[in-house]
């Protein structure tokens, strides 16, 4: 089953089962994913999620704070360079 797949049977039940139509959201913090730290790591994972649900992957920085979000529901945050800087020295592969 695809993330997809999976997130609309969520979905599904809870709208069948509640009557209630849920927003979810998908965050993956640095606090628990350590490796995410680095901008080069967030852009995989970020890259890998947005191909597995054909959304795209959209760079943000706001007050210090980065991240990418992958269509509307799915965000990898991280601590390291911003997007801007990463590109801007260089780094993009």
């Amino acid at each position: 089953m695809s993330i997809n797949e999976a997130l609309n049977q969520l979905r599904e039940t809870l709208e069948n089962e509640l009557g209630l139509i849920p927003t979810i959201d998908i965050n993956f913090h640095t606090s628990r994913n350590p490796y995410l730290e680095f901008t080069p790591a967030a852009l995989q994972a970020a890259r890998i999620l947005g191909e597995a649900v054909n959304q795209p992957v959209v760079p943000v920085s706001r007050n210090g704070y980065h991240w990418f979000n992958i269509g509307r529901n799915m965000t990898v945050f991280y601590n390291d360079l911003s997007y801007e800087s990463y590109l801007a020295l260089g780094m993009e592969d």
